[in-house]
Order: structure tokens, then C-alpha cells, then sequence
């Protein structure tokens, strides 16, 4: 626990403030820059980065001082309790709804009615950010209300025993099938509306180089959500039974056995369907970079689709034995286990070759591939110049490559301690005679690889920073401004001052005398 407790402590105020600086900075360019200022969509985008930060303020400061001071900041006072618990829950209500907002306002611009791309005008959607605000800020007003600081423990929790209840399942709520819903839905239709060339044509949005990269943004904070729904399934599957456990006397995973049994076949099936799709997707780049025309076709949407579907088929089949023999352990219900050990034992195997070795290898001989067909790539182009949309293809498929490689990176990472501990597992499996310290290290190394810290509130500056060049300009406009601005205060200059002496003018020339 003390390792848990450091690597909490570190990482918590990292990510806090990294994603404090980046929203900082995000809303600055969203609010102060004209380019950005001026469109709907950035000023949905500049309340939804104002949420995350209050996410960031109420729950990742807080949470990393606790760890760090060994006592519960929320309980310093009921202020305190009671105001990061409102403002955790408005905040993130509020930076979903400004993207759902955001989303809203792309599928608005690329329809054909004209009077519906006109309908989300600038002084509208300021309206609409701060009814927002309002709204989240009431529906916040409960979570205030039924929290307190106790008197026997001075520690930060709900009084009211129905609230109690019901706050876990309205942050699921909230959190994971309404930003799935609508932000797919209307993704969905910006993607339909923007594949007809002369929609495209009509609405502008073909040559107005800043709402296609707004849209980037946008699109790239959705795919947090829509593209990764197997991961929320396991998520979902895994956290909700936690937090009811929490609240009643008897955890479901331990006490019912047809939920011990659907709980870990699903878990199975979402968490290898996450890594092989990223397979998938590693696959279609290198086939991209062939230099054979009949393959580059091969993998089109359409075909695309069909695999995906074709992997979540096959990694349905493959896990059933978690159906068969996954039980609870009596007496006691202490767990939920694979009681057959040779069918443990082959789990073990079979979860360390196809969810821990085989998806790096294979990421990494396509990443080998395609950067060998890059190097090839650019020798050509040096050759011949291409043309104006070949070049925007390009940027665009060197764009989903670095998005694609970022996340193959991030997953190996993630995935040698997975490797390692199920690695472990299947060799130590028959040991009976394990120290309490021993079984107190091994369940120390499942359990840290949960930490899922606010990755997404702190990512926002950061992804927009990745996808946009216009952001990136504008950001750099705002620094040279704040130097600018800076060297400006710090000098001032003097007067002229000249007079008549003997027929010759003395003169004082114009010049920094000094600092303010």
C-alpha cells in the first residue's frame, strides 16, 4: 500500500497539473484569439475545457493531498466536503454537455438547409454554455446537500443512505451511455453529410481550413468514447459491481454465481476485443503503405466494418470457458476463480500468448513495415511533386498514423505488467504454502494496474495541440503576445529635450531610461 500510495500521490498531482496547465492554455486560445473566437464550436470547445478544470480542482488535487498527508482533505471542513462534491459532478456535466454542444453545432453546419447552418449563432451559443452552467449547476445541488463530514471518522461522505445509492449509478449514467449515444449519433451524421463532395461544396466546410480542423477536434474527442466501447463495457463490468459493493453488505461478484460467471466472460471478451481491434487498425496502416494498388483497396470502410464485427464474433466464442467453470469459491465466497485448475492453467497460457504476446508483435512488425514504407514514400516524393489534395491525403494519413502509434505505444506499456503478472500466475498457481506477505504482493499487482487517473480531463490541450497546426500557430501567437505584452511594462521611454546654448543645440535623443 505504501507503493500504492507514492505512485498515487506522484501521479495524481502530475496529471493534475499537466491538465491544469493544458486547459489553461486551451481556454486562452478558444476565448482570446479571433480565428477561434469567432466560431460556435470553440466556444462550446472553451466551456467544456472550463469543466474538466473543475473536475481537475475538486477531485485530483484533493485526492493527491489526502494520499500525501495520510488524513482526508475533504474532511478539513464541511465547506470543503460539500463544495468540490457540487462542483465534480457540475463540471463534468458541464464539459460533456458542451460536447455533445460542439458535436451538435458540427452537424448543424454541414446540413443543407441553409437556415439550420445559420441557426447556431455565436450570441446563441453563448447563451447555451451559460444555461448550461445553470442547469448543471442545479441538478449539482443534491450532491452538495447529502454530503457531510462525519463525526466519528472526520472523513467526507453521503448522510442520506438513498442518495447513497443512487450517486454511483447517476455518475454511471452520466459518465458512460450518454456521451456514447449522442456523441456517436452526431459524429455519425457530420461523417454522412461530409462524405457528399457537393454537400461539402455547399456548406464551405471542403476549403475553410479552421472548421475542418475544429471538426478534427471534436471527432478526435468523441473516438475517446465511440471507437473504444468494448473498454467501456469492461470498465462498466468491472467498476459498477465495486461501487455497489461498496454500498451493501454482499458484493454480487461473490455472492452470485450466474454473475460470476457472466462477469468474467464478458470481461474477457471486451478486453481482447479492445486489443485486437488496435490490431485491426495497425493492420489497415500498413496496408495503406503498400505499394500495391490491389491491397491498398482491399481494406476498404466496408470491409473494415466486417472485421470488426468478425473480431467481436470470434472473441466471443473463444472465452466460454469462463461461462463453464468460473464458480465461487465456498465456503466463505471469498472469490470468484476458475475452479478446474487445468483449465486455469490453460487460461493463464492462453490469455499470456493471445492478450500479451501476439498483439505487440504484430504491432510492432506493422510499425517496422510502415515506417519502412514511409522512408520509401518520401524518396519518391522527392521525385515527384505531388499534387494539392495529394498532399492533404497525406497529412491526413500521417496524422491517424501518429494518433494510431500513440496508442500502440500506450498499450505495450500497459500491457508487460498484464503480461508479467499472468505470466506469474500460471507458474506459481499450485504453490499452497504462500506468505501473507507474498499473497499481499500479489494482489497489490492486480490492483495497480487500475489506476486510471484523469486521463481524459487532462488530455484535451494535448490532443488538440496533436491534430490542429492552426492551434498550434495560435497558441504560439499567444506566447509571442504575453512576451510582447511583457517587454512593453518593463521599459519606458523619455522625452526630448533640447535648448540653446552658445548658438548649439544640446539634445536628449529618445531611449529606454529605466524600468517601470
Amino acid at each position: 500500500m505504501i507503493i500504492a500510495k507514492y505512485l498515487y500521490v506522484y501521479l495524481g498531482f502530475f496529471l493534475a497539473f499537466v491538465g491544469s496547465i493544458g486547459n489553461l492554455l486551451t481556454f486562452s486560445v478558444f476565448v482570446r484569439r479571433k480565428k477561434y473566437r469567432s466560431l460556435s464550436s470553440s466556444t462550446f470547445l472553451a466551456g467544456s475545457t472550463f469543466g474538466e478544470q473543475l473536475v481537475l480542482l475538486s477531485s485530483a488535487f484533493p485526492d493527491s493531498l489526502t494520499y500525501a498527508l495520510d488524513y482526508d482533505f475533504y474532511g478539513i471542513s464541511i465547506e470543503m466536503c460539500k463544495s468540490t462534491s457540487f462542483l465534480y459532478f457540475a463540471g463534468g456535466v458541464v464539459a460533456l454537455t458542451c460536447m455533445y454542444l460542439a458535436a451538435i453545432e458540427r452537424y448543424l453546419q454541414t446540413c443543407r438547409s441553409s437556415s439550420q447552418r445559420e441557426w447556431m449563432t455565436l450570441n446563441r451559443a453563448r447563451l447555451l454554455v451559460f444555461l448550461t452552467t445553470l442547469v448543471s449547476s442545479a441538478i449539482s445541488i443534491p450532491f452538495a446537500l447529502y454530503r457531510n463530514v462525519t463525526s466519528n471518522n472526520q472523513s467526507c461522505e453521503y448522510v442520506n443512505a438513498n442518495f447513497k445509492r443512487m450517486a454511483p449509478l447517476m455518475y454511471a449514467i452520466v459518465g458512460v451511455p450518454m456521451p456514447i449515444t449522442l456523441l456517436s449519433v452526431f459524429g455519425f451524421l457530420t461523417w454522412r453529410n461530409l462524405k457528399t463532395p457537393t454537400q461539402r461544396q455547399r456548406t464551405g466546410l471542403a476549403t475553410h481550413k479552421l472548421n475542418n480542423q475544429v471538426v478534427r477536434m471534436i471527432l478526435i474527442q468523441t473516438n475517446f468514447f465511440a471507437s473504444s466501447f468494448p473498454a467501456v463495457v469492461l470498465l462498466s463490468m468491472g467498476i459498477i459491481p465495486l461501487i455497489y459493493a461498496q454500498f451493501n453488505s454482499s458484493n454480487p461478484f461473490f455472492s452470485i454465481n450466474a454473475f460470476c460467471k457472466t462477469r468474467g466472460y464478458v470481461n474477457q471478451w471486451s478486453a481482447m476485443s479492445c486489443r485486437w481491434l488496435l490490431v485491426m487498425g495497425c493492420v489497415d496502416r500498413c496496408i495503406e503503405c503498400s505499394t500495391n494498388a490491389n491491397i491498398r483497396h482491399f481494406l476498404t470502410v466496408h470491409m473494415a466494418r466486417r472485421i470488426a464485427i468478425l473480431v467481436a464474433i470470434i472473441w466471443m466464442v473463444f472465452p466460454i470457458h469462463k461461462l463453464i467453470f468460473s464458480n465461487i469459491i465456498l465456503p466463505g465466497n471469498i472469490g470468484c476463480i476458475t475452479t478446474n485448475n487445468s483449465v486455469a492453467i490453460y487460461h493463464d497460457i492462453f490469455i499470456l500468448i493471445m492478450g500479451g504476446t501476439l498483439p505487440p508483435l504484430i504491432m510492432l512488425i506493422c510499425t517496422m513495415f510502415i515506417w519502412k514504407s514511409l522512408k520509401m514514400r518520401n524518396e519518391r516524393r522527392v521525385m515527384l511533386r505531388p499534387t494539392g489534395s495529394e498532399r492533404q491525403k497525406n497529412t491526413r494519413d500521417q496524422q491517424v498514423l501518429i494518433i494510431l502509434l500513440t496508442q500502440v505505444a500506450i498499450y505495450i506499456v500497459s500491457a508487460l505488467p498484464f503480461m508479467s503478472n499472468n505470466l506469474y500466475t500460471a507458474l506459481t498457481r499450485d504453490v499452497q504454502n504462500k506468505s501473507v506477505d507474498r499473497r499481499a504482493i500479489e494482489g497489490f499487482a492486480q490492483v495497480i494496474s487500475e489506476l486510471f487517473v484523469y486521463i481524459f480531463p487532462a488530455s484535451t490541450f494535448y490532443s488538440n495541440s496533436l491534430v490542429s497546426r492552426t492551434f498550434r500557430k495560435e497558441l504560439m501567437a499567444i506566447f509571442k503576445c504575453l512576451i510582447l505584452c511583457r517587454n512593453r511594462k518593463q521599459s519606458r521611454i523619455g522625452p526630448i529635450n533640447q535648448t540653446r546654448l552658445n548658438d548649439k543645440t544640446n539634445g536628449l535623443n529618445m531611449q529606454t531610461i529605466g524600468k517601470i
